[in-house]
C-alpha cells in the first residue's frame, strides 16, 4: 500500500514538472480501452452528454464527468485553439483522491 501511494504522489510530482497535454476526440460511444492524455467527449445525439478520460495521476481509474444540464453534478468545457478546458475542477472521492483543473489542455493541480 505504502510503494502504491508513493507512486501516485511521484507521477503528479512528475507531471508538474513535465506537464502532459491533453487530446480530445468527439464520440458517440465510450471505447473499451482508453488511452492515456486522451479525453473523450461522448456525443451520441445533437449535444455531448459526457467525458470520459484516464486520472492524469496515473492510478488508472476511469473519470466520468457528466455534461447534462439536467443532472447533478456537471460540469462544461470550451475548446479553443485545439485546447480543452473543463469547469469546474475535477475532484474524485475514491482511490487516488486527485483534485485538478484541466485547462488549455492541461493538468493544474490544486494544492491542498
Amino acid at each position: 500500500m505504502k510503494i502504491k501511494n508513493f507512486e501516485n504522489k511521484w507521477e503528479k510530482f512528475v507531471s508538474h514538472l513535465f506537464p502532459s497535454i491533453f487530446h480530445y476526440k468527439f464520440i458517440s460511444d465510450i471505447p473499451y480501452l482508453l488511452k492515456r492524455n486522451q479525453i473523450y467527449i461522448i456525443q451520441d445525439g445533437n449535444e455531448p452528454d459526457t467525458i470520459v478520460f484516464k486520472c492524469p495521476c496515473g492510478c488508472k481509474n476511469i473519470i466520468h464527468l457528466n455534461l447534462l444540464s439536467d443532472c447533478s453534478p456537471q460540469w462544461s468545457f470550451t475548446l479553443k485553439k485545439k485546447k480543452i478546458s473543463i469547469y469546474p475542477s475535477i475532484a474524485t472521492k475514491r482511490g487516488c483522491k486527485s483534485h485538478f483543473w484541466v485547462i488549455k489542455s492541461k493538468i493544474i493541480w490544486v494544492k491542498l
